[in-house]
């Protein structure tokens, strides 16, 4: 290489002396000679240009192939004990463990003052902090796999001298307070449960009452789309169909098997024996022998009291000639 250093200059002079030479020799124009001249030139330099981009590559090369010297970076860890963090559901905490793992950072701000590991706690316990206070205690295993995402990935400490990272990350819930949200759980279950219970009940009442039970019609007619063939039978169920639907309606429907008998009241015009005088003989003789006649067939159906009235209706003055003249009806 340095040969070529030194040869180039001479070699740039021949390429100009050489074709004026011969050009003047030769008696050639001026002009072909420059000509000439300038051709071997530009041959020249390209040439040297070429070379000296392959020496610059080679220098390139070596510099690459060179291998840095390695610094061997030294990677700390310490256990950190169990602290509490609060969880998204007010009085209830998580219990956070970790191993902490830290190593200077390559751009440190400067060298290390005091004990590495207290500033590698506060960092890792304000990571996990701000990850826990999002998530519910009820959801211990979700929690656990974000938190280890989180401090699983190195981050610089708030001075900027360290590369904080943690391994065997342990989150748990004090058994006591896992007691209380399981139970917590079981009671939301049963009371999600027992609303749907209601509601479906409320349906119901509502449904009965006011549709299938509106009237004794409507409850027949619903009970014959349900038992389309049994109409007979349906017809034998219309009293008890009537008395669902008067409850329902907290109306009283009177059954016909149970229905009182009429009761027959007077108007003050006198007793029924009283009336029968317009249909006897003028007769008084004629009337009292009906009178006593008519006892008599009262006191064999064993109506005494009756019989008693018609004898004093008819017998005012209590004559025993009429009773006694007289024979008794035959009532066979």
């Amino acid at each position: 290489m340095n040969l070529d250093r030194q040869l180039f200059p001479a070699l740039l002079a021949c390429a100009v002396l050489l074709p004026a030479g011969i050009g003047l020799g030769l008696g050639w124009p001026p002009w072909l000679w420059i000509l000439l001249s300038l051709a071997v030139l530009g041959a020249l330099l390209t040439y040297r240009r070429t070379q000296l981009r392959q020496e610059e590559e080679q220098q390139l090369r070596r510099h690459v192939e060179v291998p840095a010297p390695r610094v061997e970076v030294v990677t700390s860890s310490s256990p950190l004990a169990v602290t509490p963090l609060s969880s998204a559901k007010p009085d209830y905490d998580f219990l956070f463990a970790c191993t902490m793992k830290w190593r200077p950072a390559e751009h440190g701000a400067g060298p290390d003052q005091g004990d590495p590991r207290s500033v590698v706690a506060d960092n890792l316990l304000g990571r996990a902090a701000a990850t826990v206070a999002r998530e519910s205690p009820g959801d211990l295993a979700s929690a656990r796999h974000r938190l280890s995402a989180a401090l699983a990935q190195a981050g610089s400490d708030r001075s900027g001298r360290y590369l904080v990272w943690a391994e065997d990350v342990s989150l748990v819930v004090p058994e006591a307070d896992a007691i209380r949200l399981r139970q917590l759980a079981d009671l939301r279950k049963r009371e999600e449960l027992w609303e749907h219970e209601r509601d479906h009940e409320r349906n119901v009442r509502a449904y009965l009452g006011e549709d299938v039970l509106k009237d004794t019609g409507t409850a027949v007619v619903w009970w014959l789309a349900k038992h389309t063939e049994q109409v007979t039978e349906t017809v034998g169920l219309i009293g008890a169909l009537a008395r669902l639907s008067a409850a329902a309606n907290n109306t009283e429907v009177v059954d016909p098997s149970q229905a009182p008998q009429p009761v027959v009241t007077h108007n003050g015009n006198g007793s029924s024996p009283d009336h029968v005088h317009r249909y006897l003989p003028e007769f008084e003789e004629s009337h009292a022998v009906f009178g006593h006649q008519l006892s008599t067939l009262l006191r064999a159906h064993e109506e005494q009291e009756r019989a008693q009235n018609v004898e004093d209706s008819y017998n005012p003055g209590g004559e025993e000639s009429v009773s006694g003249d007289l024979d008794e009806p035959d009532l066979d």
